[in-house]
């Protein structure tokens, strides 16, 4: 029996679900073969106490009554689905098939919630049978209410709008099934109160393990926002300008700071990666403005050129331990080995989350590779330039705060308590601060 296996958009059929059920046989059919259905159904359906006279017409052939079989009991106690003008054509079905589902509203709703990204708040608005309180988003400091409604029919949406608009004294929120349940009349009603319509088909759907998910990039802040508001300056600047560099701190004053920009690098590189993992002298090497300057800290501090060609013998100041031994390195190389098969595997099979872990690894070995020995395979040895690089980067970082302090005593004494220097520093604010430093 050939049956229809394209799937629709799921909030087509959850569209006045309240006032209307449907067989389970169609809810499947709705959802398509590929998709858990049994999940979705424990999930967000609940059955009601009533059988289906009639089912979707697997064929979709045209000769059905409105697309549907009837469902007959035959004498033998089973159910079949006949078609009454192809004789026949009739199959069996299990009577739980029939049964009526609707939606569970208060599961559909929290899971609505977490997806966008909605503090719940599961209470009913005045009428228990008209809508939702869905919960609330704050955007830039204020809190917007958010309301939902799967009733379709126009005079339901305008009690419910007249009513939100007679109590909500701000902007608000609406979300319904799909943009065609709202008329023009009642969008101008809408947007009068303050409220914004968000269509959920076009921003959630079901995967094929019946999990909510976004289908496309939302923002509530260019949702809501006007473009004015977007482009105010956020509280939080540390950024290069020109020659100086621009900073803001906690939505005070900015100023141009000047006359420090080495450690004004380092800075910027600490609030823009908290979670960088970068030691103390792969920030100097990497962002310092006089590479030369790096030299002074230890003549052999650059893994990659001054340690090249030396052994151990003619490398001045240098302990006799190396950084890492030869079976180390042996073991380096065959799981960099191991990683470029991994990530070419993963490559080929599409899955671009495992190949970024795995690029991510092999850069890991890579710079270890690069620390324990040099290009021809001669061993590096430890020395002290991971202390100096740090010593020399907290000093220039405290250059810095302390011509901030001049400016903005209150980011002064932020920077102060945040940022932890060492052989691996980091920018560890509680609670972690949101930067705009773009340069």
């Amino acid at each position: 029996m050939a049956e229809m296996t394209e799937k629709i958009n799921i909030w087509d059929n959850i569209t006045g679900a309240s006032f209307i059920a449907a067989s389970m046989y169609n809810w499947r059919i709705w959802m398509g073969q590929d998709f858990n259905f049994e999940k979705f159904r424990d999930t967000y359906l609940t059955p009601l106490n009533e059988y289906a006279s009639t089912i979707i017409c697997p064929r979709q052939c045209g000769y059905c009554e409105l697309g549907n079989r009837r469902i007959v009991e035959m004498k033998d106690g089973s159910f079949e689905a006949i078609c009454d003008e192809m004789c026949g054509k009739e199959f069996v079905i299990d009577r739980q098939e029939t049964l009526y589902y609707t939606i569970k509203e208060s599961t559909l709703v929290l899971a609505i919630a977490k997806v966008m990204g909605i503090t719940p708040y599961t209470a009913k608005l005045e009428k228990p049978d008209s809508s939702w309180k869905v919960g609330s988003i704050n955007v830039k400091g204020e809190n917007v209410q958010v309301f939902l409604m799967l009733k379709w029919q126009d005079r339901y949406l305008l009690e419910l709008i007249f009513n939100l608009n007679r109590i909500m004294h701000d902007k608000y929120v609406l979300l319904g099934t799909k943009q065609s349940i709202i008329s023009h009349g009642l969008t101008d009603l809408l947007h009068d109160g303050g409220g914004t319509f968000i269509p959920l088909n076009e921003t959630l759907d079901f995967n094929d393990d019946a999990e909510l998910e976004l289908i496309r990039p939302f923002s509530w802040e260019k949702l809501l926002l006007s473009q004015e508001a977007l482009n105010e300056e956020p509280e939080n600047i540390f950024r290069k300008c020109g020659d100086a560099w621009e900073v803001r701190f906690d939505g005070g004053e900015k100023f141009l700071l000047t006359g420090v920009d080495t450690g004004a690098r380092y800075l910027h590189y600490l609030l823009n990666n908290p979670d960088g993992v970068l030691t103390a002298f792969e920030i100097i090497n990497k962002f310092s403005l006089e590479p030369a300057n790096i030299m002074e800290l230890d003549l052999l501090d650059d893994p990659d050129d001054f340690l090249s060609g030396y052994t151990v013998g003619s490398s001045p100041n240098l302990t006799s331990i190396p950084i890492a031994d030869r079976q180390a390195i042996k073991k380096y190389r065959s799981e960099l080995k191991l990683l470029y098969e991994e990530k070419e595997k993963a490559v080929s099979s599409g899955n671009n989350v495992k190949a970024v872990q795995m690029q991510k690894e092999i850069e890991a070995i890579t710079r270890a590779l690069k620390a324990s020995c040099g290009p021809t395979g001669q061993l590096r040895y430890m020395h002290d330039s991971g202390t100096k690089a740090a010593n020399a980067l907290r000093n220039a970082i405290n250059r810095t705060i302390d011509k901030i302090s001049l400016h903005d005593i209150a980011f002064a004494e932020h920077l102060k308590a945040s940022i932890k220097c060492g052989r691996v520093p980091s920018y560890a604010a509680e609670p972690l601060l949101s930067w705009s430093t773009n340069m």
